[in-house]
């Protein structure tokens, strides 16, 4: 009896410490081939900068903080490139025990041998975190930091 009720603690033990590993939600909201925008890093956005960079504009929306989205909207701009064909991936969110949320992203580039316009794009990332808890983020592309963002600070317009 007492072998099973150590064996029952040791498995319930070690469940348990399994089921704190804490899980973040990241979705893609917009990946992009070429975004309007000239920046380069990470900023924190709402709903109308989001239809900008598609170049778009949302209507019916007012600027009094209607258009603050329930999750937090994460635009990832690596710069200039000077063909089409170059596109951003989310590739892991680690979650560490304390701030920040380290998002992986890397960027692929067209194949040496593909026919691509010649033309400067921006290619861009959305991406939309829904936790509370999470209170900063740095994305790190391709082993380099690209930017870290305070998510309580109001979003970039």
């Amino acid at each position: 009896m007492t072998r099973r009720f150590a064996l029952l603690t040791a498995l319930f033990v070690a469940a348990s410490g399994c089921a704190q590993a804490k899980h973040v939600q990241v979705m893609t909201v917009l990946n992009e081939g070429n975004c309007r925008t000239e920046s380069t890093g990470v900023q924190l956005i709402d709903y109308p900068a989001l239809a900008e960079l598609r170049g778009a504009r949302l209507v019916g929306m007012s600027d009094d903080g209607a258009g603050a989205p329930p999750v937090h909207l994460i635009a990832i701009m690596p710069g200039t490139y000077p063909t089409a064909g170059y596109t951003l991936e989310l590739v892991d969110a680690e979650p560490p025990p304390g701030d920040p949320l380290i998002l992986q992203v890397t960027l692929s580039k067209p194949p040496d041998d593909a026919i691509m316009a010649q033309v400067i794009t921006h290619p861009c990332l959305v991406v939309g975190i829904d936790d509370k808890s999470v209170r900063r983020v740095r994305v790190d592309m391709d082993s380099k930091s690209l930017g870290e963002v305070d998510l309580s600070a109001p979003p970039a317009r």
